[in-house]
């Protein structure tokens, strides 16, 4: 059970780090693009926002329509930063009991 339990927890907690990070890029890129830091007509940015919001987006877009409006402010970022942390924490808790053979 451990030959194929320990890789696969590896793998989930590999893409929820990475999960982790894209939502961090995500949230200052749009801060930046907000103020007017960063241009959209840059090819790279362009497309460096693109594919985050492909990929963030559908993530938040449940969380906010059950989240209640703040005016301005998003808490869907921060309610989906904690439920990634959160899963991530569980693998590795996970990944420790398996490995020790409990």
């Amino acid at each position: 059970m451990d030959i194929v339990l320990i890789p696969l927890l590896t793998v989930l907690m590999l893409l929820m780090k990475a999960l982790r990070w894209g939502l961090i890029v995500y949230a200052i890129l749009s801060w930046l693009l907000a103020f007017n830091m960063l241009n959209t007509r840059n090819p790279l940015i362009y497309r460096i926002n693109d594919i985050l919001f492909r990929l963030i987006e559908p993530l938040l877009s449940p969380l906010r329509s059950i989240l209640p409006s703040l005016g301005g402010i998003d808490l869907s970022f921060f309610v989906l930063f904690l439920i990634v942390t959160f899963v991530e924490n569980v693998l590795v808790r996970i990944a420790v009991h398996a490995s020790m053979g409990f």
